[in-house]
C-alpha cells in the first residue's frame, strides 16, 4: 500500500507492452491497480476518458476482506477491515490528490450509481457511446458494510470523491465547463 503520490518509472518492455495494448482502439481498461500506475500509461493514451468507480469505503472495505478471504490466490494473506480501510484510502488518494489534474478528462461514479442503472445515461454521454444496461448482474452486488465509523480521513475523502462525482457527473449532462 502506498500512501503518498508515486511516480513510477518504466522499463523498456513495460511501454512496449502499454503502447501495444492502447495501440488497439477502442478499449478499455480496468484495474485498481490504476490508481498507482496511470502515470506510467498516460503517455501512450490518446483521446483517453478516464472514469472513477468508487464504492462506500466500509462497503469496499467488506469486499476487500471477503475477496482475500475467499479467493485461490490470496489463500495465503490475512486482512482486516481496518487495513482495507487503509487500503482504500490510499488508492483514491493517488487518483484525487495526483492523477486527477483535469476534470474534463474524468467522470467520478458511485458503483451504487452502475448497479441500479441510474448512472448510465451520464456514463454513456461521457463516454459518447451507448451502454448496454444488461451487463449489470444485480445479484453480484452483495456486500454489506462493515458496521463501523470511519476515521476523518477516509469519511473526508470519501466526502471528497461525491463532490467530484457531482461536480463531473452535472458537467456531462449539461455539456459546460468541466473544471472545478
Amino acid at each position: 500500500m502506498l500512501d503518498e503520490p508515486t511516480d513510477w518509472t518504466v522499463e523498456s518492455p513495460t511501454r512496449w507492452i502499454i503502447a501495444d495494448l492502447v495501440s488497439h482502439e477502442p478499449y478499455a481498461y480496468k484495474d485498481p491497480r490504476f490508481s498507482y500506475t496511470l502515470n506510467a500509461w498516460c503517455p501512450y493514451l490518446n483521446r483517453c476518458k478516464l472514469v472513477c468507480v468508487f464504492r462506500d469505503p466500509r462497503v469496499a472495505a467488506t469486499s476487500i476482506v471477503r475477496e482475500v478471504a475467499l479467493a485461490p490466490y490470496t489463500q495465503n494473506l490475512k486482512i482486516s477491515a481496518d487495513h482495507a480501510l487503509r487500503v482504500w484510502r490510499a488508492m483514491y488518494r493517488q487518483i484525487l490528490d495526483f492523477h486527477c489534474t483535469d476534470d474534463a478528462q474524468w467522470l467520478f461514479i458511485e458503483y451504487d450509481q452502475l448497479i441500479t442503472g441510474t448512472g448510465h445515461e451520464v456514463l454513456s454521454k461521457f463516454l459518447d457511446a451507448e451502454i448496454d444496461s444488461g451487463f449489470v448482474e444485480q445479484q453480484l452486488n452483495r456486500s454489506q458494510p462493515i458496521g463501523r465509523r470511519l476515521d476523518s480521513g477516509v469519511s473526508e475523502l470519501y466526502e471528497r470523491l461525491k463532490a467530484k462525482a457531482e461536480v463531473t457527473q452535472a458537467a456531462v449532462l449539461r455539456g459546460g465547463d468541466r473544471r472545478s
